[in-house]
């Protein structure tokens, strides 16, 4: 065992997806709930770095929590919420070792999540859906606008969105149904 720590919020912070580097720095990627799990509201609590590039939850039922550990695991380097006035959840983190920018894969309800340079971007515009409710989803998400898939790319030091891209047409996309067979595969 290199290292071990807990990090989290007041309210509800589940962890959903975690990666490393080359210096062996760790990267985790939490779902920040608007609320504690007796359901109660709470907004604070999770330990935002100086700079980061969102100190406040945004909106919606649930942002993504981004930290960045060093390698013996005893400094947070950064950390930030990611989410627009939706619902977010992130799926897959993946370092790009040459520029240690965070390449994050998510599930995203918002049609304001950040979009830095939409000329630039795949696809700047929330395609959303129908709307997917707490009952038909593990864990009590809600996604009212329904969802689109997000790719972000995070910089080195956690203080800016390099860029961002919606990925998803009309239909449900990122998240797995309780009727689902992969349910259980979150998304």
């Amino acid at each position: 065992l290199i290292f071990s720590t807990s990090a989290g919020s007041r309210a509800d912070y589940w962890g959903n997806t975690a990666c490393n580097d080359d210096e062996g720095n760790l990267y985790t990627g939490g779902t920040l709930f608007s609320q504690s799990g007796n359901g109660t509201p709470d907004f604070t609590g999770f330990p935002t770095s100086v700079g980061a590039f969102q100190t406040s939850f945004q909106g919606g039922g649930t942002d993504m929590g981004i930290m960045k550990f060093d390698s013996s695991g005893t400094s947070l380097l950064y950390s930030t919420y990611l989410g627009g006035d939706g619902s977010e959840i992130p799926t897959s983190l993946v370092v790009d070792e040459k520029t240690k920018e965070l390449l994050i894969l998510g599930t995203t309800g918002s049609a304001n999540f950040p979009i830095p340079d939409p000329v630039n971007s795949f696809d700047p515009v929330f395609s959303g859906s129908l709307p997917v409710l707490q009952a038909e989803l593990v864990g009590g998400y809600e996604f009212s606008e329904g969802t689109d898939i997000i790719l972000i790319r995070l910089s080195a030091d956690g203080t800016s969105i390099i860029n961002s891209t919606y990925l998803g047409g009309t239909g449900i996309d990122g998240i797995n149904l309780n009727s689902s067979e992969l349910v259980n595969n979150y998304g």
